[in-house]
């Protein structure tokens, strides 16, 4: 029987996409845009609200991030998340960036909040 998908409303985080079977916009070419189109030091994504920089910065993260490093050569859980998306099919790609580097990824969106309370 078919499992029908939802519709993540204001979830910004690829994984809980993927793993929920949410309806999700295949951007990940872009990746291969973002990692082989970019030699400098930095990088600037700046788009109006509401547009998916979180999501699309959480879909790299997912990308290049180590899952074990107990095993740092696997890579079954980035192949997991990303099977049957555009990028899956570029293995040469997969195999030179997927599951390759340490991440640290951090979001300031909790300070968007006016009524957060202080630290």
């Amino acid at each position: 029987m078919l499992r029908k998908k939802a519709i993540a409303i204001g979830t910004d985080d690829f994984e809980r996409i993927i793993e929920r079977n949410c309806y999700f916009v295949d951007k990940t070419p872009f990746l291969k845009q973002l990692l082989q189109g970019n030699e400098d030091a930095a990088l600037l994504l700046t788009r109006p609200r509401r547009f998916g920089k979180s999501l699309t910065m959480s879909m790299l993260a997912n990308f290049l991030a180590i899952t074990n490093y107990d095993n740092p050569s696997d890579i079954s859980k980035n192949q997991k998340l990303f099977e049957g998306l555009e990028i899956s099919k570029d293995t040469e790609f997969c195999q030179q960036y997927m599951g390759k580097f340490p991440v640290i990824f951090l979001s300031l969106k909790i300070f968007q909040d006016k009524n957060l309370k202080k630290l």
